[in-house]
């Protein structure tokens, strides 16, 4: 699923390719996944319009509609992407999984794509009528040392993966980061809040901010992947040995309904 580094890669994509075109057409494949509107209420409400500068919000993409009370937000589900290119030059994946094409008057087009159809497109006049939204924590990396530890003073009873995947406490980490984020930080998944001491909680923090930054200066492509990171033995390398000793085999463990995956002997 894209986590915080790749919707940040995203925004930053929309930004160079998609902001300030006019829209002149909007084609929907699939209309479940449009959100407060049929297709032809988004074709009535964007065309003649054009995105302005978009945001980001944990997992959310955000553009406000030029010289309109919308705004378009994009969620990207489990297996979401960006795609801009000439429409009639679309590539076959663009045209397989592409649920909702944005076709722009210099005769490009944005597609969003969403193989796996999890993903959402919500066009709206206030934010919050976005429950996610509404009820989102701070951004993972907009919190401040002193709040994080905050929270987890006030979370002491929750376990500390689930709590970093918890999006009303703290937005944009899903389950691949928060399994690097612990790893770099030689915490153990499953353990308890209360069980960590002041260092490993500050540890954890430090983590959150370094490899989520790292992830989006390397565009989170996975072959760019260091070969510390957890994630480049489990998406690359795909040897499931520990990076910091390749005779430690990582395991995998069913966490809060979600796969967790550590080395139970680097992390304590």
């Amino acid at each position: 699923m894209p986590e915080l580094p790749e919707v940040e890669g995203f925004k930053q994509y929309f930004n160079r390719t998609s902001n300030n075109k006019k829209i002149v057409a909007v084609t929907c494949k699939t209309p479940s996944l449009l959100k407060n509107v049929t297709p032809a209420q988004a074709q009535k409400i964007l065309s003649g319009h054009s995105f302005e500068t978009a945001s980001r919000r944990g997992k959310f993409l955000i553009s406000p509609i030029k010289n309109s009370p919308y705004t378009i937000v994009f969620h990207f589900g489990m297996t979401g992407s960006l795609d801009v290119a000439p429409k009639n030059r679309l590539s076959d994946e663009d045209k397989k999984y592409g649920q909702l094409i944005f076709i722009f008057s210099d005769g490009t087009a944005l597609v969003w794509i969403n193989k796996r159809k999890f993903g959402r497109v919500y066009l709206v006049t206030d934010t919050d009528e976005i429950k996610t939204l509404k009820t989102m924590g701070p951004d993972a990396l907009a919190i401040s040392q002193k709040d994080f530890l905050e929270l987890l003073n006030n979370k002491k009873t929750s376990v500390i993966k689930t709590l970093l995947m918890d999006q009303s406490k703290i937005a944009g980490i899903g389950n691949e980061y928060s399994n690097e984020i612990l790893y770099q930080a030689g915490v153990l998944p499953q353990r308890k809040i209360a069980s960590l001491s002041t260092p490993e909680r500050k540890r954890i923090f430090s983590c959150i901010q370094k490899i989520l930054k790292k992830a989006i200066a390397l565009r989170t492509s996975s072959t760019n992947l260091p070969n510390s990171w957890l994630l480049a033995h489990i998406k690359v390398l795909r040897d499931m040995k520990c990076p910091k000793n390749k005779d430690h085999t990582l395991v995998r463990k069913t966490i809060g309904g979600r796969s967790a995956i550590y080395c139970p002997i680097d992390q304590k």
